[in-house]
């Protein structure tokens, strides 16, 4: 049985005591991909969201990993963008690790063991895991997010080798985001400030 919520790094602890023979598997992704990819979950009727919801999503996010790996034997982590530049390899990783056979139906989409057309996957139009480009380093993260990144989140460069990329300019950082009223634009400018005051809010 498998259950993949997100919620649940939150509660590996409790899981893990409940159902001592489970094992836990982590993707973590790269911080800029990430809060790139927040961003979009969170932007309602285009409006560009509150920065603040995103890092304490991704605090949170890290912070479980943390003390996940620290706690439980049987948890796996593995990089996202590992799992899409080689998906053979690191496939055949975890089912060593879950002590299940290897098998070709892991590397493509399969419904109940069978196939899946083209059409059911919403319009995606592939019938095999391959890799993306890797599109945080091309600019498609806000300087301002990438700046919050550099300031607050240390822990998933240090531990998973991910590269940091420079401070942005105070101009770049200033720079409104597109679909970011004027209110937001406020709220995620002086939310540096705050931040700067509550070094505590930092992993």
């Amino acid at each position: 049985m498998v259950e993949k919520s997100v919620e649940h790094a939150e509660f590996a602890p409790l899981l893990h005591k409940m159902f001592p023979l489970a094992r836990f598997v982590h993707i973590v992704r790269n911080p800029y991909g990430n809060i790139v990819s927040l961003r979009k979950a969170k932007t309602i009727q285009s409006k560009f969201p509150l920065v603040f919801r995103m890092l304490d999503s991704l605090y949170n996010n890290y912070y479980h990993l943390y003390r996940n790996r620290q706690l439980i034997d049987d948890y796996y982590i593995i990089r996202y963008e590992d799992l899409l530049s080689n998906p053979e390899q690191h496939i055949e990783k975890l089912t060593q690790f879950l002590e299940l056979p290897m098998h070709e139906a892991l590397l493509q989409p399969t419904k109940l063991g069978k196939s899946v057309e083209r059409q059911q996957l919403h319009g995606a139009g592939f019938l095999r895991v391959r890799c993306k480009p890797n599109r945080q380093l091309e600019g498609v993260h806000h300087p301002m997010e990438a700046l919050f990144i550099n300031r607050h989140l240390s822990y998933p460069f240090e531990a998973f080798g991910y590269t940091k990329l420079p401070d942005p300019s105070i101009k770049d950082f200033l720079k409104p985001a597109k679909n970011e009223g004027i209110k937001r634009y406020l709220i995620n400018r002086l939310y540096l400030a705050y931040l700067s005051y509550n070094p505590g809010k930092e992993l």
